[in-house]
């Protein structure tokens, strides 16, 4: 009896439900509200003091060093307070931790809708970082059209980073895009110093000579070479920018210093035979 009872109610739901392979279709008189959810699909009721105790969990779990655990509670606590900006978040810090970029600074931006002043900065900077991470992750997946994407807001923010700048332009030349590659090396370049500056440095000359715009490639890569620094090419890149503009005598003077100056080998050899076609173009 009790067996039969069970297999009826099965039966019951599942004709509720509308997965009854056999399920009589229902009377129009029948028929749900036109608003009311689908089965199955009910959503949750709004329930701060259990969002409370779980974010409470979560941050229990996430200082234990379980920020896989912690997730799973912020995840189901945020549609019982979706507008509560210490849970929005405490739950996209989590998620950044994760790696899970994309959901943190969706996440950081609900947050700033809920907040002001240098909580609202804050949250403007996580989204920025976090878009910063995905173009990063994007670009070292080859990806360079979605991490042009991704950047965007992080480019927009009111803290642009050096590093946030030399992505920028390395996203740029992997896109061909020479002349704001180096937009965003020549940012770089004023919000870097010591050796950071040198390697911005070389980089805008880079873009400037694949943009050929050479003459300002030459100003760039002179910049390196009156501080006397070391380790850029920056002779050997000058020589390159010299030929192109068919200054030939400055071109050999420029691969000299530069091979005497390169520890590459592949370079010196490269010199070498740049030296010996400026020869025999004469």
């Amino acid at each position: 009896m009790n067996r039969l009872l069970i297999l009826l109610g099965v039966s019951l739901l599942l004709a509720a439900c509308g997965e009854g392979n056999n399920a009589p279709a229902p009377k129009p008189d029948n028929a749900p509200p036109q608003n009311a959810p689908a089965c199955g699909n009910i959503e949750p009721k709004l329930d701060t003091a259990k969002a409370a105790k779980l974010l409470k969990q979560a941050s229990v779990k996430y200082l234990a060093g379980d920020k896989s655990g912690a997730a799973e509670l912020l995840e189901e606590a945020l549609p019982l307070d979706p507008d509560n900006p210490e849970l929005l978040a405490f739950t996209a810090r989590t998620m950044e931790k994760l790696q899970r970029y994309d959901l943190a600074r969706d996440l950081y931006l609900r947050a700033s809708k809920h907040v002001e002043g240098k909580a609202l900065f804050n949250m403007q900077t996580g989204a920025a970082h976090c878009s910063e991470l995905l173009a990063h992750e994007q670009y070292t997946a080859g990806e360079y059209d979605a991490a042009w994407q991704s950047i965007q807001p992080a480019l927009e923010g009111s803290a642009v980073t050096r590093d946030t700048q030399m992505l920028h332009g390395y996203i740029q030349m992997q896109r061909k895009e020479y002349k704001d590659a180096a937009e965003g090396f020549e940012a770089a370049v004023g919000l870097s110093n010591g050796e950071q500056r040198y390697e911005a440095l070389s980089w805008l000359g880079q873009a400037q000579y694949a943009g050929k715009d050479y003459q300002a490639a030459i100003d760039t890569f002179t910049k390196l070479i009156d501080q006397n620094v070391e380790g850029y090419e920056a002779y050997g890149y000058r020589a390159y920018c010299e030929v192109a503009l068919e200054n030939r005598t400055a071109a050999e003077s420029d691969f000299r210093q530069a091979l005497q100056r390169t520890k590459d080998s592949a370079k010196q050899d490269e010199y070498r035979n740049a030296l010996k076609a400026l020869e025999e173009a004469k």
